[in-house]
């Protein structure tokens, strides 16, 4: 190689060591031929956003980032591993603390790191090394002092100062996220440990995907909510429900990472409303809420058999693209008088789509009944209906539209006779994608955002004692019943009783014959 080719190649390495140091994204790239898992792929969308955020953190334009997402999507890899070593290798003298649910964990994520500390493209990057003597699985340490401490939550952290604090996932259970008094001891270790370690004015990142109301990540929104605290949050939904909130700027539904979270997965994560609404829509639910508790919840995996008796509650948003939404729930009482709600379609739509949508629904069920608030706004939907169903002639399907007086009533109050109904365990779930839904508004309700689903069941449940179920079937009569001997499968005849119990019912017969002589 001649001596000009020499300083090409000394200059393009020191540009892109430059490059390194500067964003984080070229860090990975630089990091990438050690063969280091996680560097390997490159950043999805959500991967980018989270990488800007973190790079505004470093330069110093925000100092306490909260980044909220589901299980899987990669976060830890950026926050945890990624971050962490970029700046380590800016500044080999600085002090960092990264924290986890439990020690395992945090130790776990440094072996994650030095193995990437002892790979000749890091030591070339940060002109430094990890200090051998030193140095153990909780605590990497650089030869200019500096270094990562790993900690896990509600372990003691003593003789330690941090320039960078990273809390990653601090909860390990569904156990602990059940448990007030566990939640209250991670808080207090936050701010009375985890908190105090930081040398003032020094950056703070938490990344986590929720688990309950009272999380560490739920006491600091309220605390933002209220002022007492300034976080700069990142809420990233499996499937966005906020279209004009949304940090990706999805439309609603549309689902995060979309080439490694597949349809068939998220089905599948919907099957369980609570862990969906909290670990995957990072919107946990009080799950002993005052309205309905999530004991009263009973789900089923097939609706009713027998004669279907249906009837389908209706709630109109007509105003399209104000938040609302239009609601269609389908249900079936059963030979118990109990009510399976079988179907529910929730949707933004018009009226006209609207009234297609009950028209396709009514083909496909059959109601006995459609019920729907007798407020004026309902007006409009229904005079639509009625010149649907004159210009249908006799092909459509045929059912009756029953107003129920609501006008005028309180939600709490509209949706009395179906909570008494759940109370009583009355009423049945069957298990499909649209249950995280219905169970996040049944569950927050009367104090969530929406409440469309809700009232749709309220209709159902001021309507149903008027409504018609199925008679149950009296149990077959034994053919043999009274008689002492009775064949067996194969024919053969047997006798359960003895022979004294034989001639004793053979006396009593005789003698109520001879009464009658």
């Amino acid at each position: 190689m001649t001596p000009t080719a020499l300083q090409r190649a000394a200059a393009l390495e020191l540009l892109r060591q430059e490059e390194a140091l500067d964003s984080l994204s070229k860090f990975r790239e630089y990091i990438a031929p050690t063969g280091h898992s996680d560097f390997q792929n490159a950043p999805a969308l959500h991967h980018r956003l989270i990488v800007e955020h973190l790079e505004r953190l470093e330069r110093g334009e925000i100092q306490r980032l909260l980044i909220l997402a589901p299980p899987g999507s990669a976060k830890s890899t950026y926050c945890s591993v990624q971050y962490p070593l970029w700046r380590l290798a800016r500044q080999p003298s600085t002090n960092i603390l990264c924290a986890s649910n439990t020690m395992t964990l945090a130790e776990d994520f440094n072996r994650r790191r030095r193995s990437v500390v002892m790979a000749p493209e890091w030591q070339r990057l940060s002109e430094t090394g990890p200090n051998l003597v030193r140095e153990g699985v909780d605590h990497l340490v650089t030869d200019r002092q500096g270094g990562i401490r790993a900690a896990g939550v509600g372990s003691g952290i003593v003789g330690f100062r941090s320039q960078l604090n990273v809390l990653d996932d601090p909860i390990a259970s569904l156990e602990e996220a059940l448990s007030p008094a566990a939640l209250e001891k991670q808080w207090a270790w936050f701010l009375n440990e985890f908190r105090t370690r930081l040398v003032p004015g020094a950056p703070e990142l938490i990344v986590s995907t929720r688990w309950a109301k009272k999380d560490i990540a739920g006491r600091i929104l309220e605390m933002v909510k209220t002022g007492k605290d300034d976080w700069t949050v990142m809420r990233l939904p499996m499937l966005a429900d906020r279209e004009d909130d949304d940090p990706l700027g999805r439309s609603e539904d549309q689902p995060l990472w979309p080439e490694y979270f597949t349809p068939a997965h998220i089905r599948e994560k919907q099957l369980d409303p609570f862990m969906w609404s909290t670990q995957f829509q990072q919107t946990p639910l009080d799950e002993s809420g005052s309205w309905v508790d999530r004991s009263r919840l009973v789900y089923t995996d097939e609706p009713p058999r027998g004669e279907p008796y249906r009837v389908i509650g209706v709630d109109l948003a007509l105003t399209l693209g104000r938040g609302d939404y239009t609601v269609f729930v389908v249900g079936q009482v059963d030979c118990d008088r109990r009510l399976h709600i079988i179907h529910v379609d929730r949707c933004r739509t018009s009226p006209d789509e609207s009234v297609d949508r009950l028209f396709d629904l009514a083909l496909t069920y059959q109601p006995m009944e459609v019920l729907i608030d007798d407020d004026n706004a309902s007006k409009v939907f229904r005079t639509a209906l009625h010149e649907r169903m004159r210009s249908a002639g006799t092909g459509h399907p045929a059912f009756p539209l029953n107003p129920i007086p609501m006008r005028g009533k309180d939600k709490e109050t509209r949706a009395a006779a179906i909570r008494a109904m759940f109370l009583r365990g009355d009423v049945r779930i069957l298990r499909a994608p649209w249950n995280a839904a219905l169970v996040a508004e049944l569950l927050d309700f009367p104090s969530s955002d929406h409440d469309d689903q809700v009232d749709a069941l309220g209709l159902i449940g001021r309507r149903f004692p008027m409504l018609s179920g199925p008679t149950k079937r009296a149990a077959p009569r034994d053919p043999y019943e009274g008689f002492s001997l009775r064949p067996d499968d194969t024919g053969r005849i047997f006798t359960q009783v003895g022979l004294q119990e034989m001639f004793e019912d053979r006396e009593k017969k005789l003698r109520r014959i001879r009464g009658r002589i």
